[in-house]
């Protein structure tokens, strides 16, 4: 797991966020358009029901919002009530959660820089910009990151 997440364990250090050049160009890794997080203490439940089974009317209006505008929406449980001094309960109450909202390019492709498909993507309505990442080396290096 640590060598997917580009850390050294050896040194301490941590390259999160710069990703390898190759998985990049492969497709391995997906970039995001947007993402959002925010807590909510209102509706905990969705921590443990199903999603078919979560309640559309105790939503925070939030998650409704951004599931309308194609986000993809995960709670997390942030604060638990019954594990105090060290000891935690077999069921925890959940008394916060923490909601990661993600929405996902409709058409992305990773470009080594001066590709003759850059002038192609962009005619289709891709934007590209440039994006750092390493290679197989450690080296610095970076990628054009054409979007949709």
């Amino acid at each position: 797991m640590a060598e997917s997440m580009n850390i050294n364990l050896e040194l301490g250090s941590s390259t999160t966020g710069i990703e390898n050049c190759q998985n990049l160009l492969s497709g391995a890794i997906t970039p995001l358009k947007d993402m959002q997080t925010f807590t909510d203490t209102s509706y905990t439940e969705v921590t443990t029901t199903s999603r078919e089974s979560w309640d559309k009317e105790k939503l925070p209006q939030k998650v409704m919002a951004l599931e309308k505008k194609s986000y993809t929406c995960l709670p997390t449980p942030s604060k638990l009530l019954g594990n105090d001094g060290g000891k935690v309960n077999a069921q925890p109450e959940v008394t916060e959660v923490v909601w990661k909202c993600e929405l996902n390019y409709t058409k992305f492709k990773y470009l080594e820089n001066g590709s003759p498909q850059k002038p192609l993507l962009e005619k289709e309505g891709c934007t590209c910009k440039e994006v750092g990442c390493t290679q197989e080396t450690g080296s610095s290096s970076s990628l054009l990151l054409c979007t949709k």
